[in-house]
């Protein structure tokens, strides 16, 4: 299994969903896959940050 993507590459690919969904340049088929994906990488983010948070309260 790979290791998990830093908050920075999650974020940085967050951007890019969010560029495509601004963007509205392909089918809306592909738009709700990417907006799927975006709400996904945005959980994974959340999750990251708040457990980086509990780790420095620690």
């Amino acid at each position: 299994m790979s290791e998990p993507a830093s908050v920075d590459e999650t974020l940085d690919r967050l951007d890019g969903v969010i560029a495509r969904l601004a963007e509205a340049r392909e089918p809306i088929e592909n738009l709700v896959v990417a907006y799927e994906d975006g709400v996904r990488l945005s959980k994974e983010a959340e999750e990251r940050l708040a457990r980086l948070a509990a780790a420095e309260r620690g």
